[in-house]
């Protein structure tokens, strides 16, 4: 990269004059720039970098506020999660999703609910790292709440992330929720290109069956049956005939 190797020449050349040049760059967009420029710097002794995150993070010209949240992104403490939350509804969706990444690196779990309505961002970009974010503390309750935001968002690609999340369960929560989603959409959002998608993850669900060696649970089995009888006719009777033998199988 040709500004880190700038730096590189300043640090290894003209140390006395790499001051201000590092300074510079610990608002670089580069993450990889950011933390060269840290490293670097605490080498000559300086320091201060989360302070200076959070005073260009607290407002002002939105490019400014931005490096701040990119610092806070980086080496963010969970008290910082207070001055990130508002910029959350920022009108600028680089903003927002600066805001996530920091957020997602100070406190992921304390701030789930924020994650999830991030998830119908009406960027797409902002919604997939909500969902990255989302993926990495799932429980029962989250899956439920994904589950609703699946059947009452109005996005599209909304829908596509929650089922990628689903898509990425283990072997039978995953078989479970991606029918789920599919009742929801039988009942509330037919739509031919997500019975499709869905239809292809529970096929590459499928072929995965011989590399698992559990069971599903009493409550998983009688959701996936009430769910296959409620979808049945929106998938090939092949993919239906083989998910019921998997079952039968497994029973």
């Amino acid at each position: 990269m040709v500004r880190q190797r700038v730096l590189e020449i300043y640090v290894q050349r003209f140390p006395h004059q790499a001051l201000t040049p590092l300074s510079d760059a610990l608002l670089d967009a580069s993450a990889s720039i950011r933390q060269y420029a840290r490293y670097y710097l605490e080498q000559m002794g300086e320091g201060g970098f989360l302070k200076r995150y959070r005073e260009l993070a607290e407002g002002g010209e939105t490019r400014i506020l931005q490096a701040g949240l990119r610092g806070l992104g980086d080496i963010g403490e969970p008290r910082d999660a207070q001055l990130i939350l508002p910029h959350l509804a920022s009108p600028s969706s680089k903003t927002r999703r600066l805001a996530l990444r920091a957020l997602g690196h100070v406190a992921p779990a304390v701030h789930r609910e924020h994650f999830l309505a991030a998830l119908e961002d009406e960027i797409p970009s902002n919604s997939r790292m909500a969902a990255d974010i989302v993926s990495e503390d799932l429980d029962d309750s989250s899956l439920g709440r994904l589950l609703n935001v699946y059947i009452h968002t109005r996005h599209h690609h909304t829908r596509a992330v929650v089922l990628q999340i689903f898509d990425n369960l283990e072997f039978w929560s995953r078989l479970e929720y991606l029918l789920r989603a599919a009742t929801a959409s039988h009942d509330h959002h037919p739509h031919p290109e997500l019975n499709e998608r869905i239809a292809g993850y529970l096929t590459h669900w499928a072929s995965r069956v011989n590399y698992v060696y559990t069971t599903p649970s009493a409550s998983q089995r009688e959701s996936v049956e009430a769910s296959l009888g409620a979808v049945s006719a929106d998938f090939p009777s092949g993919l239906v005939g083989v998910i019921r033998e998997i079952l039968e199988r497994k029973g």
